[in-house]
């Protein structure tokens, strides 16, 4: 995997620049030209010597006619090695004079290139025309490496009234693209005016490919714009960018590069530009700002040691991503208390991620939560309606794709509107939304619409504001008004208590409701009816995702919190299905976990990933983290990876654990099919069909030596003998597939009489013939017991549930079985025949204590036999790890939680790292167990074999986070495909009736895990 964030450089380091000098004539602090302005050439070489770029593109510079040009000067006043300029077009700004571009560089200059923009021949009614504009490039040789510098100025479009989508400016950024892009493979740097926020809809190979990334992010212009721009092409890495304010009509733009390694670049342009496949990143409470975890976790207080924090820590996590995100999704709670502080912590590391991963504004998407209301100080906290996305929108409203605010934006007329005008006149442009149109509201701010439709990657993004009303305030009556001033203003002994309790009264009324708004849903409704009706079955066949920051269903936890879900979930809901999503992802409760909403219209549902949190409190049971979302466009197929903001530990580990859950294609009609991963075409009822025929026709029958007839079933099928295990298991598939058949359900009477006239009349338990006993055996009468449970009736069922316990020996006494499979196996009858036995509580604690335990106290494996005795070790014991037993003690110990609301077992935090393990293993090798136990001076012997990736596979699905199944789609295909006619060998046995219990109990327990709500 290539390192993102931290990848090696060579020793090479530019520091490059680009100014637009407008002749160098200084600006008044109201940014207006003086009269008889000079020109501030001294100003500029001040400037230019505090910072000292080793390259730097200069635009507007002027060429007199009675002396050298502005950029001649100030390369010999600055001590420049070399310069190269282009006089292009008669100056607006001084008569007389001419205007064009240059480059000072303190390298040689080996050879230059010039590309003459084409001119639309403009005009307005102020008398203006449009001017020659081009781009200069020079080759120049840095210590031996040759790196391409390009200069230019494009056409101030929006001065003329031409708007970008305007087709007559194809061709100018058709000829701009081929100017930036002939440095080919080489090492590239651009400083350009580009009079204009360009991005892919207009320069699509260099943007949209990501040849060239942008660095700067702030405003170039005294009014706000970010018209000028430094570009890079994948060779380099960012160190650091900085805009610096100017007395000039343009502000000084100035960053350090490193060059990097070619292998490395190679590989960074390689993993950063698939084709065919959409990753997202999907981050949630943030939580950044003074009192985050952002700031305080993971340090450790000595003075002397560099800190961590998790910011920098999720950097470093993110630097080992295979491949760059295409877009950034953040579900809310970007700070802890929606203050300065928090949102430009925010801003920085949106930065970060768009130095180093080349993410423009349309790419990032952050709608906000209910920690981000700007909030008045004192209680009640309460704020209006505009005061209340007052920060939000200052750090965020120019920033990212973001939610309607009506607050602060148009109305929802207005911005459809705008948004059939930008549609009509950018039908061909392959970016939709966000700030791909050119709008700006009456102060020339850019105005980004709540969505983005990349039409190249067949994706929709639509951001909504669950916290619309979040910080509202309870209204009180009159009188109870007057009640509490009347008790504030008492004089008593308890003043300081009434004080105490109004306090946390006048709290009480402050709340945090949550709900999307009607306004937003109706502008909602507004702009899928517009998209569908310019777009038509392009946006029926795109990815659908919806953000928000408050959960749509409830979570399996109980939490008391007063707002969880939108008062107006249900709608919302309804609303999202009938415009055919298929995701929704969102934050707040710090609970990473995939849902499926409930189906409303069409049969259908949406993929609900809850997010985790970076810098805030994990859930319990929980970690903090985040999401990685890749959707392939060919195969429709969406997987989700969560990774762990581990506190240690090697990054790149950190991200190859990321824990997965099952693929979901998306088909076109809408909604989703979580059929895949596993059989491509899992038919379970046929498959059941086909295992109750042939289980019917291999029933056998034979005489006992109790003078009755006995029927059933052999291990092997083939053989002609009937068996007490594999009659049970023939009993337990039976019940699996419904004993449809005709003739099935006297089969079934037939099997049940036959196991309880083979029971002992000593004890009441059973033996199998392999292990010559004369008393009862543990694991045989256990496999009778589960192949009986649904066939008798309970009182029947107790019976022998006490039978079972009598074989255990004494109560009193330490549980005697060593072998894991035979306590997970008793456990498990136990469980079915009587729950509430005590020494069912005895052997899951066996079972728990016999684990290899993590210093946080999480399970991480089993041995093939169990601590038994106090104070004996693994080590003592020799016992290593097993895959087979691992995925069996993990089975026995969640069933056994579930059946007990939580009294017994082990809930799912616990195994998570035990299933994790699992998941790891090169091999799920099918295993042969001796089951050896002393009968007087004999040992008698059960032989058990295992088919261990069906223990597996099924232990994997009893992950609540449907995460940690990386190999379990494959491993239920090959069991799929590899039945004959219902039934399944192991190795080279033929037909052994246990075979096709597990593989069948595992298909339709995947099955079962992964259907529709």
């Amino acid at each position: 995997m290539v390192n993102i964030g931290q990848i090696m450089a060579n020793d090479i380091e530019l520091t490059v620049a680009t100014w637009n000098l407008s002749s160098c004539l200084l600006r008044d602090r109201d940014h207006s030209l003086p009269p008889n302005v000079e020109p501030g050439e001294a100003y500029v070489k001040e400037r230019l010597a505090i910072y000292q770029p080793c390259v730097v593109g200069l635009q507007e510079v002027s060429f007199p006619n009675d002396r050298p040009s502005q950029a001649h000067r100030l390369r010999e006043k600055l001590g420049y090695v070399a310069h190269a300029e282009w006089q292009l077009s008669p100056s607006h700004l001084i008569p007389g004079e001419d205007l064009g571009i240059a480059i000072l560089s303190r390298y040689p200059i080996e050879r230059t290139e010039k590309f003459l923009l084409p001119n639309l021949q403009l005009s307005n009614e102020a008398g203006e025309a449009s001017h020659e504009k081009g781009i200069l490039g020079a080759l120049l040789n840095v210590d031996g490496q040759k790196v391409w510098f390009f200069c230019g100025h494009l056409l101030p479009l929006h001065r003329f009234g031409v708007k970008l989508s305007d087709p007559r400016t194809a061709e100018i950024f058709t000829s701009a693209e081929d100017a930036f892009l002939s440095a080919s493979d080489a090492p590239a740097v651009c400083g350009v005016d580009l009079n204009a926020e360009l991005d892919a809809t207009q320069l699509p190979r260099v943007f949209g490919d990501r040849r060239l990334r942008k660095l700067i992010r702030q405003p170039t212009r005294p009014e706000g714009a970010i018209n000028d721009q430094l570009l890079c092409s994948r060779h380099w890495q960012t160190e650091w960018v900085q805009v610096y304010r100017s007395r000039l009509d343009h502000h000084l733009c100035v960053a350090r590069l490193q060059l990097l390694q070619d292998a490395q670049a190679e590989t960074r342009h390689t993993e950063t530009s698939a084709s065919n496949r959409i990753r997202l990143l999907h981050l949630s409470d943030l939580h950044f700002g003074e009192r985050s975890k952002e700031d305080v976790e993971w340090k450790t207080f000595i003075s002397t040691m560099q800190h961590e924090t998790r910011k920098d820590r999720l950097k470093s996590i993110l630097g080992e991503l295979d491949q760059v995100p295409d877009y950034v999704i953040i579900s809310g709670d970007l700070t802890i208390a929606g203050r300065k502080d928090g949102f430009k912590s925010t801003v920085e590391l949106l930065d970060w991620m768009e130095n180093q991963l080349g993410l423009s504004r349309d790419a990032i998407v952050a709608v906000p939560g209910n920690h981000d209301v700007t909030r008045a100080s004192g209680l009640p906290e309460v704020v209006d309606a505009e005061a209340r996305w007052k920060n939000y929108h200052r750090f965020m409203g120019e920033r990212c794709v973001r939610p309607w605010l009506p607050s602060h934006d148009p109305d929802q007329s207005t911005i459809l509107s705008n948004l059939q005008t930008a549609l009509e006149s950018a039908e061909h442009s392959r970016l939709w939304g966000a700030f791909a149109h050119d709008v700006v509201d009456e102060s020339g701010a850019c105005l980004p619409f709540p969505f983005v439709f990349d039409r190249d990657r067949n994706l929709l993004i639509y951001a909504f504001n669950s916290a619309s009303v979040s910080g509202s305030h309870i209204e009180i009556d009159a009188n109870t008004r007057a009640a509490v001033e009347s008790l504030r203003s008492a004089r008593s002994k308890y003043k300081k208590d009434f004080e105490a309790v109004l306090k946390a009264y006048e709290g009480e009324l402050s709340i945090d409701p949550a709900r999307i708004q009607p306004g937003e849903l109706g502008l909602f409704h507004g702009i899928m009816n517009m998209l569908r009706g310019f777009a038509g079955d392009e946006l029926e066949d795109a990815l659908k995702v919806a953000v928000l920051h408050h959960h749509v269903v409830p979570l399996p936890i109980e939490e008391v919190k007063k707002f969880d879900v939108p008062t107006n979930a249900g709608r919302f809901v309804k609303e999202l299905t009938e415009a055919a999503f298929h995701m929704i992802l969102h934050g707040h409760k710090h609970y990473p976990e995939p849902f499926s909403s409930g189906t409303s219209l069409n049969d259908q549902a949406q993929l609900v990933l809850s997010g985790g949190t970076i810098g805030g409190g994990e859930a319990t049971g929980k970690s903090a983290g985040f999401y990685v979302v890749d959707y392939d466009i060919s195969a429709r197929l969406v997987e989700a990876s969560f990774v762990v903001l581990e506190p240690q530990g090697n990054p790149k580990s950190i991200v190859e654990n990321a824990r997965r859950h099952p693929g979901i294609v998306v088909p076109r009609s809408g909604g989703f099919d979580r059929s895949v991963r596993g059989p491509r075409s899992l038919d379970i009822a046929k498959m059941f069909r086909d295992s109750e025929n042939a289980l019917m026709r291999y029933v056998r029958g034979m005489e006992s030596d109790r003078d009755t007839s006995w029927a059933g079933w052999s291990h092997e099928l083939d053989e002609d003998r009937v068996s007490t295990v594999a009659t049970a298991y023939g009993l337990r598939i039976l019940h699996m597939t419904g004993a449809l058949r005709q003739g099935a359900r006297q089969v079934v009477d037939d099997a049940v009489t036959t196991l309880l006239e083979m029971r002992s009349t000593v004890d009441g338990g059973w033996s199998a013939s392999s292990q010559m006993a004369e008393d009862s055996q543990l694991e045989p009468t256990a496999f009778v017991i589960l192949g009986l449970r649904h066939w008798v009736n309970s009182a029947t069922l107790i019976e022998l549930g006490g039978t079972l316990e009598s074989l255990l020996g004494d109560e009193d006494a330490p549980i005697q079985p060593s072998y894991l499979f035979t306590l997970c196996l008793v456990a498990e009858a136990l469980r079915a025949a009587k729950p509430d036995s005590p020494r069912l509580s005895q052997i899951i604690d066996t079972i728990e204590s016999s684990a290899y335990v993590s210093e946080d106290g999480h399970y991480l494996h089993w041995p093939r036999r169990a601590i038994t005795e106090e104070g004996e070790s693994h080590v003592q014991a020799g016992r290593e790890p097993s895959v087979l037993h691992s995925a069996m003690a993990i089975l026995a110990l969640r069933r056994a939680y579930d059946d007990t609301d939580g009294q017994l077992g082990a809930d799912a935090a616990s195994v998570e790292q035990a299933l994790r393990w699992l998941a790891r293993r090169d091999t799920w090798a099918d295993t042969t167990e001796d089951i050896n136990r002393k009968y007087g001076t004999k040992y008698c012997n059960l032989v058990v074999k295992h088919f261990t990736k069906t223990w597996v596979a099924r232990a994997l699905l009893t992950s609540n986070e449907f995460a940690i199944r990386p190999r379990l789609g494959k491993c239920v295909d090959e069991l799929a495909e590899s039945n004959e006619q219902g039934l399944w060998n192991w190795g080279d046995l033929q037909r052994p009736i246990w075979a096709t219990h597990d593989a069948l109990s595992t298909i339709s327990a995947y099955a079962l895990a992964t259907a529709e709500t």
